[in-house]
């Protein structure tokens, strides 16, 4: 047997499985509008166990489930020998391949060892519901105002923009009419310029926003060195791993950590752990998937100061749990669905 320090020691059987599931209502953000959302599942076992993790990759990076597959095919022999999550950082790349199978991992070492995702992690009790913002997608100014009437109960709120058409402050001010007494926060996904990021800043402060996250591509945003904004920044596609957090502190004072961008959980403490350290606050996200993506990251959000876990809200997926809970929390996933000191599979 392995020993107790290197439960994921062994040889293990990686399998995946592509799918797309539909989305509840068209999603419009700066780069596009989707109504079904492609998925990579992995599933790792090992001494009778199994683990799972899911991905939709980063589709601004490039990554498709097709192509993340065949990456975890190219070095499946070295997943299968690999002895721990720590050891899975050498062999895949940061990214939604390395998050999935980071994600099995953790699920099967829960399973192997007795002992729940959150307590392998550290924490001193177990997780419960956070509050998670519901997106209002990029649209005409009228229908964001339409999908907020029908939001406007909830108590946070993320409001795609970067039309790049003008029409961005009015998308703000539509939100805002038709939620008065919501959290609002903004999220440009780079759809801004660098001449219309400060006075829709503005703009989002008069109105109440909490913060503004990735105005600009992470290209353009060195523009944020030497400049105070009106409200907070959030750094989302500038920042996927450590390496990228001493120029984001430069120029952000929130950074949204996402498993999918940073290469999973065993990554995403410690871009968490540096983010304090270094005295900014912490968005936790995900990218547009279900509940296995987001029992991961729900753990990783417990203390943190934004989550924006909504995926399981959006995705229509009959096979996982309902993780909607009161006044717009999310539950953690049961334990028998991930990250549970589950019995051994059956056969």
């Amino acid at each position: 047997m392995p020993p107790a320090t290197a439960p994921l020691a062994g040889e293990k059987r990686l399998t995946t499985n592509t799918l797309t599931l539909p989305l509840r209502r068209p999603f419009g953000i700066a780069r596009g509008v989707r109504t079904a959302q492609p998925l990579l599942r992995v599933e790792v076992r090992l001494n009778g166990h199994t683990g799972r993790g899911e991905t939709p990759g980063v589709s601004y990076e490039g990554e498709t489930p097709e192509t993340l597959a065949a990456l975890m095919d190219e070095h499946r022999d070295a997943i299968a020998a690999c002895p721990s999550r720590e050891a899975l950082l050498d062999i895949l790349p940061a990214g939604g391949a390395r998050a999935a199978v980071d994600s099995a991992f953790w699920d099967l070492e829960a399973k192997l060892t007795g002992r729940p995702v959150w307590q392998l992690i550290g924490r001193a009790a177990a997780p419960q519901p956070v509050l998670t913002a519901f997106t209002i997608s990029l649209d005409t100014p009228d229908a964001m105002a339409a999908q907020t009437r029908d939001e406007a109960n909830r108590p946070l709120l993320k409001v795609k923009l970067g039309g790049r058409d003008g029409l961005d402050i009015d998308r703000a001010r539509a939100v805002r009419n038709n939620a008065p007494t919501a959290r609002l926060v903004a999220d440009g996904n780079g759809g801004f310029t660098p001449d219309t990021v400060h006075d829709t800043a503005l703009a989002l402060k008069e109105l109440g926003y909490e913060l503004f996250e990735q105005p600009l591509l992470p290209k353009e945003d060195a523009v944020f060195d030497d400049y105070t904004p009106p409200l907070p920044l959030c750094a989302d596609e500038s920042l996927a791993t450590l390496d990228d957090l001493p120029q984001v502190a430069q120029r952000y004072q929130i950074g949204n950590i996402k498993l999918d961008k940073c290469g999973g959980l065993t990554h995403g403490l410690k871009l968490y752990k540096a983010l304090r350290e270094k005295e900014m606050g912490v968005f936790i996200g995900t990218m547009l998937a279900g509940a296995l993506s987001t029992a991961p990251a729900l753990l990783l959000g417990q203390d943190a100061d934004y989550v924006d876990l909504d995926g399981p809200l959006w995705v229509i997926d009959e096979a996982a749990p309902d993780l909607t809970g009161e006044e717009g929390h999310l539950s953690p996933a049961p334990s028998h669905f991930w990250g549970g000191a589950g019995p051994a599979d059956n056969g």
